[in-house]
């Protein structure tokens, strides 16, 4: 099973330290790995007075180049055919739901590192539960 399908299935993310870069993966990290569950935050930019904050848009991912990468290696047009239908419906979701800005600027830059809506739908849902959950 390929890491998009468990992380679908399980809904976690792991950020490990791999021979010094951060990679996501959907296995814990090794016991000599640092792990996090989300992506270290940006450094703080100063606040302009002047110019009105603007609403980061939903990302645009080309879901036929995402899923055709896939069916090339699984050579399986099955996936493809679903991964495509998982990334429609998955984009039309998003498109739909009322995303806090700063969830959706953090998760629009994991979608454009995995070129997924169905990763970015995941990163939005576990952002959103864990700011719920937080005192």
């Amino acid at each position: 099973m390929g890491w998009l399908a468990a992380l679908l299935l399980t809904g976690q993310v792991y950020w490990c330290d791999v021979d010094g870069e951060r990679r996501m993966q959907n296995w814990p990290c090794d016991e000599d790995q640092p792990r996090t569950t989300a992506e270290a935050p940006a450094e703080p930019q100063p606040a302009r007075a002047t110019a009105p904050r603007e609403r980061p848009a939903l990302v645009n991912l080309s879901i036929r180049s995402h899923c055709r990468e896939i069916r090339e290696s699984t050579g399986s047009y099955q996936v493809e055919q679903a991964c495509v239908e998982g990334e429609q419906e998955a984009r039309s979701e998003l498109r739909s739901m009322s995303i806090p800005p700063e969830i959706l600027a953090h998760c629009n830059e994991i979608g454009q590192r995995t070129g997924s809506y169905q990763v970015l739908q995941a990163c939005v849902g576990g952002e959103i539960e864990a700011k719920r959950a937080l005192p």
